[in-house]
């Protein structure tokens, strides 16, 4: 549990581009959202922010590993994480990726989950013994982060959620730190064969499905480089680096 005196805490706040004079950690993860957020706008936003969607989203990532798609379960791989490193999880969720990850950068590095659900995170918090996971409750189309703080970044199953992903970009590149790099796993546009099911997926949630060129040429535009890209059935997988 997050307390004043946690080491994880203050290596958070001083990432943080305006440090606030009392952290707000009362609920166990550092509140950087004073304001409640405006409602919801897409039908799986309003389902994520209630306590039946936390359940849902994390059966998902509770599968047993053989079950898990090997590109979801080798994203510390993508990353090139090392012990040491200080990563972002953008969209973190119930934390299943953040303890993941945190296994991976060991008790020198830190993994940093923000998200936007009071419920997320209070299932994340209690879910995560790790000393090194802080969970922040922010907004991803604006991070309060300082620029290039973060040796990596991941963005799994949140960037369709946002009506406008642009801001999201902007903010991935700023905090990478020089050769940083980033993992976004999203929704897409699947072939022809799946096309019809993304079609009726996209308008049943309202949620963004991305065309295989889309993320590509969004990270691209904004200085990143070594940019990979896969569509695997629903799914765009999409690698890049900050240059140094």
């Amino acid at each position: 549990m997050l307390n004043s005196r946690s080491k994880a805490l203050h290596r958070t706040l001083d990432l943080l581009r305006q440090p606030p004079r009392r952290p707000d950690i009362g609920q166990g993860f550092l509140d950087l959202l004073p304001d409640e957020p405006s409602e919801a706008s897409m039908r799986v936003q309003r389902l994520w922010t209630t306590s039946t969607g936390v359940q849902m989203y994390t059966r998902i990532y509770d599968l047993p590993s053989a079950l898990t798609p090997p590109w979801l379960r080798d994203i510390h791989g993508r990353l090139e994480l090392a012990p040491g490193d200080t990563v972002l999880d953008l969209g973190s969720g119930p934390g299943n990726i953040s303890r993941m990850l945190s296994r991976q950068v060991g008790d020198e590095g830190l993994v940093v989950g923000v998200d936007i659900s009071r419920p997320m995170l209070q299932r994340a918090v209690t879910s995560t013994d790790a000393d090194n996971v802080v969970f922040t409750r922010g907004d991803a189309t604006s991070v309060a982060f300082a620029d290039g703080v973060f040796d990596a970044v991941c963005c799994v199953a949140m960037l369709q959620l946002v009506p406008d992903p642009s801001p999201v970009y902007d903010e991935i590149a700023r905090v990478l730190a020089p050769g940083g790099r980033a993992t976004i796993i999203t929704t897409g546009r699947a072939g022809t064969l799946l096309r019809p099911v993304t079609t009726l997926l996209e308008w049943a949630s309202q949620a963004r499905m991305f065309g295989p060129d889309e993320i590509p040429d969004a990270l691209a535009q904004r200085g990143l480089t070594s940019i990979r890209s896969r569509t695997i059935g629903l799914f765009e997988v999409v690698h890049a680096r900050k240059p140094r």
